[in-house]
């Protein structure tokens, strides 16, 4: 079956119960069929009272937003808040804002992805390697091991008969090259499994959350969690910067 790229709008959340044909599971022969129940928000509260609350995570994205720009990496549009807020508007309103929280967390692992290749083409400069023409494959080789994927599985726009990833070895090149390489590789999976972890754990929580005021607990945590980590990411950037600083 030929996977297509389609576009939805989401009308509501329900409770899965079943799936009605579990085979398809593994032969890919059709979608999956599932028997359903409407999940709906279990709160009678007046969404007025969540004013306080509303204006609290508003407040916070906007904290968010500095820090990120300080840093100079992904960051919130600056108009962010002229098409999104934190009502319970269906449209704009905090479900829009998770929905831009979530894709930053995206950009943010689209980053990591980044950073390995420059960190590999560093160690490649650093070794001499860098006339090798097996440079682009084995930064290809890393990033096919990812998330347990066998070599070659992530290729995109390259045809699988331009790279033989089977061939390539490691040992070829000098230990501590290799070393350097693997050191890179765990650090990437560490730091993009926990950004995966936290992304996943906000989206679940979001979509089994009862209650407007319940989801602006779950964005305000969630936004807290971020500009602390944006703070540390800041602080030990000011740490590596100031040794440089004192020899000018």
């Amino acid at each position: 079956m030929r996977p297509e790229i389609c576009n939805h709008r989401i009308l509501g959340r329900v409770r899965l119960l079943r799936i009605l044909n579990p085979s398809a599971w593994e032969d890919m022969s059709t979608y999956l069929r599932a028997e359903v129940e409407d999940f709906m928000d279990t709160d009678t509260d007046d969404p007025a009272d969540d004013a306080k609350e509303q204006e609290e995570v508003m407040d916070l994205l906007q904290r968010v937003a500095v820090r990120q720009e300080e840093l100079g990496g992904p960051h919130f549009e600056s108009h962010l808040s002229d098409y999104a807020n934190a009502s319970c508007a269906e449209d704009g309103g905090l479900w829009t804002l998770a929905d831009v929280f979530a894709e930053y967390f995206e950009f943010l692992q689209s980053e990591k992805e980044q950073t390995l290749d420059l960190d590999i083409e560093q160690v490649y400069h650093k070794y001499g390697l860098e006339d090798d023409d097996q440079e682009e494959e084995y930064q290809n080789f890393f990033a096919s091991i990812d998330d347990d994927q066998t070599p070659g599985q992530q290729m995109s726009s390259q045809d699988e008969s331009d790279y033989e990833y089977e061939e390539v070895d490691l040992m070829d090149l000098p230990s501590s090259a290799r070393t350097e390489l693997w050191r890179l590789q765990e650090q990437f999976e560490e730091e993009a499994s926990v950004l995966q972890n936290d992304l996943m754990a906000f989206v679940h929580q979001m979509l089994q959350s009862t209650s407007h005021r319940e989801r602006l607990q779950i964005m305000r945590s969630a936004l807290m969690q971020e500009e602390r980590r944006l703070a540390v990411r800041k602080a030990l950037q000011s740490v590596m910067m100031a040794p440089s600083e004192e020899k000018d």
